[in-house]
């Protein structure tokens, strides 16, 4: 709410207008259901695949979004994860079907989950065997949480110059 109530035009009428548009929309959207999240394991930065469920779940996202009249999408941004640009193409696909032109896509390694280090493709239940229930909260949910490292050894270990590269053309 703005705090002076006049019309955001009547408050400016010294300046040129010509530059003032309304603010835009930020539209949200979680990468639908991955095998992993199936499986109740913590994913973070593993590249797995979303399963059936999280397909459905993309084609609902489309319908949602293409039932909001008026709606405009300029660009959309998404992490450099296969679930997360997978579940990206099944609504822009959908939003292109129906008629709307298709937004440029920014694929950003910053917008990927937070990486659990050697967390990564645990189950959970296991993993409650093998740290606190308080550790694993504060890993889960706070900003400044951080799991035990990921060992070299661990299937998932992408420190390599190759992901490197990837990640930062991307």
């Amino acid at each position: 709410q703005w705090p002076d109530a006049r019309p955001l035009r009547a408050r400016c009428s010294g300046l040129s207008m010509l530059a003032l548009q309304p603010p835009g929309s930020l539209i949200l959207v979680r990468h639908g259901q991955s095998t992993w999240n199936d499986e109740n394991r913590f994913t973070g930065w593993a590249n797995v695949p979303l399963n059936d469920k999280g397909r459905e779940e993309a084609v609902d996202a489309a319908e949602v979004l293409l039932a909001e009249k008026g709606l405009r999408i300029d660009s959309c941004y998404t992490s450099v994860l296969k679930r997360s640009v997978d579940t990206a193409k099944i609504i822009l696909d959908a939003w292109e079907q129906a008629g709307h032109r298709r937004p440029e896509t920014f694929a950003r390694w910053r917008l990927n989950e937070r990486h659990y280090g050697m967390l990564t493709g645990l189950n959970k239940r296991e993993a409650l065997g093998m740290f606190s229930k308080s550790d694993l909260r504060h890993w889960r949910s706070q900003f400044d949480g951080k799991p035990p490292p990921m060992p070299q050894d661990h299937p998932h270990y992408s420190r390599t110059n190759e992901r490197y590269e990837r990640l930062l053309a991307a």
